[in-house]
């Protein structure tokens, strides 16, 4: 009868360890996955977006800006978050020539990109540099230009686009700014 007694430690300690080990086994596929606030801190990859010679080509700026004109990167490329290009005439333009000159046979633009930079505070700067301008700059927004347009100069256009703003520069004194710009802005839209 002595043999009775150690049958039911014996037992005890049998379940006891069979059910530690079934704690230690591999969960269910379903439960193994991460779960979604880990995935959640992991850091998105930076937005691939188009430089500005590549929203607007030469051809096309060519085009819009009527006379042949070559491209190049503006001071203000900075990957991803700033792009600028930068259309000189083709026929040899003066080296400095640009937004100094006077609009005149050899066309000339400058297109900048700020991809997140087309906030309210900045578009309030540029609606008060529009505001402020003078009669004969005719600032005014420019209406059914992205979410916000406007020609803060005569030569000068600040267009936001979902967070992002774009920046269009003219020799002093061009023809058709607002025209120019529109065409430029719809060119570049398809591209982001």
């Amino acid at each position: 009868m002595q043999s009775k007694p150690v049958v039911i430690p014996a037992l005890v300690l049998a379940v006891l360890v069979g059910a530690g080990c079934s704690k230690n086994a591999t969960p269910p596929a379903a439960e193994a996955s991460p779960a979604p606030a880990e995935t959640a801190t992991a850091a998105p990859a930076p937005a691939q977006h188009a430089t500005a010679c590549e929203l607007i080509t030469a051809a096309e700026m060519s085009t819009i800006l009527g006379g042949t004109v070559t491209t190049s990167a503006g001071g203000n490329e900075r990957p991803p978050s700033s792009t600028e290009c930068i259309y000189t005439s083709a026929g040899g333009a003066a080296p400095g020539a640009g937004l100094d000159e006077v609009a005149g046979p050899n066309p000339y633009a400058e297109v900048e990109v700020d991809w997140g930079g087309g906030d309210p505070q900045v578009l309030g700067t540029a609606a008060g540099l529009a505001n402020g301008a003078t009669a004969m700059d005719a600032a005014n927004p420019l209406k059914g230009l992205g979410d916000r347009a406007y020609k803060v100069t005569a030569d000068q256009v600040f267009i936001s686009t979902k967070g992002d703003l774009m920046m269009i520069r003219f020799p002093r004194r061009s023809e058709d700014v607002s025209a120019k710009a529109r065409k430029i802005f719809e060119t570049a839209a398809s591209r982001k």
